[in-house]
C-alpha cells in the first residue's frame, strides 16, 4: 500500500509584472495575490506554486512561500521555466455571440484551452442575452468577471499567456471598427 501520493504543484495568476525575476530573489506579492493564495486556495508557509504574470511572456516561475502574515505575503524564486505553449505564428481571434447562463463562461474557458488569442463578445440581432451597452458601470463588471474565468482557464489548463477579451461589439460593427485587424491578422473566428 502507499502511504504517500505526489500532489500536482498549482498554477496562480498574478497581476503583477514578474519578467525581472531571478532564482533565489525574494519578492512581496500584494494583497490580492495573499488573499487569493493564501485565503482562498489555502496554501501554506514552504508550499512550491507556480505563477504566471501579465506581461504576456510564455513564462512561469516556481516560487515557494517564505512568510505569509497580515496581508503580506513573499516568495522566494526557485526556478524560471520557460515555456511554449502559446502558438505564436499565428493568432486566432474569436468573435462569438453572447451567450444564457453558464454557456458563455463554458465558452470562453473552451476558447482559452484551445490557444485563442483574443476574445471578442458580440451583440447579434438573435442573441437572447441582452446587455446595455450604455450601462458602463454593469458592462465594467462583466467584462472584469469574464477576464477572471479566463484566467482560471489559463491557471487549469497550463497557458502562461492570457488572451486578450475585446469589449462587447454589435454584430454589424465587427466590420467597420475592426476592419484592420480583419485584414492584420491570421484567422477570424465568427461564431
Amino acid at each position: 500500500m502507499v502511504d504517500f501520493f505526489i500532489m500536482a504543484i498549482s498554477r496562480v495568476y498574478i497581476n503583477e509584472n514578474l519578467s525581472d525575476l531571478k532564482p533565489k530573489q525574494k519578492v512581496a506579492l500584494s494583497k490580492d495575490a495573499y488573499h487569493h493564495i493564501i485565503r482562498v486556495c489555502r496554501y501554506k508557509l514552504d508550499d512550491n506554486i507556480y505563477l504566471f504574470d501579465s506581461t504576456k511572456s510564455d513564462q512561469q516561475f516556481l516560487v515557494k512561500i517564505i512568510n505569509a502574515a497580515k496581508n503580506k505575503l513573499e516568495v522566494e524564486v526557485l526556478e524560471l521555466e520557460e515555456t511554449k505553449t502559446q502558438n505564436t505564428k499565428s493568432a486566432i481571434n474569436l468573435y462569438i455571440s453572447l451567450a444564457r447562463g453558464n454557456t458563455f463562461e463554458w465558452i470562453l474557458q473552451k476558447s482559452v484551452e484551445l490557444g485563442v488569442s483574443s476574445i471578442t463578445p458580440i451583440l447579434t440581432d438573435l442573441t437572447q442575452y441582452k446587455i446595455n451597452l450604455s450601462d458602463k458601470a454593469k458592462l465594467a463588471d462583466k467584462m472584469d468577471h469574464w477576464r477572471k474565468v479566463m484566467i482560471r482557464a489559463c491557471e487549469q489548463c497550463g497557458l502562461n499567456i492570457v488572451p486578450d477579451l475585446n469589449s462587447v461589439v454589435k454584430f454589424k460593427d465587427i466590420f467597420t471598427k475592426n476592419g484592420e485587424s480583419f485584414a492584420k491578422s491570421s484567422l477570424n473566428l465568427i461564431a
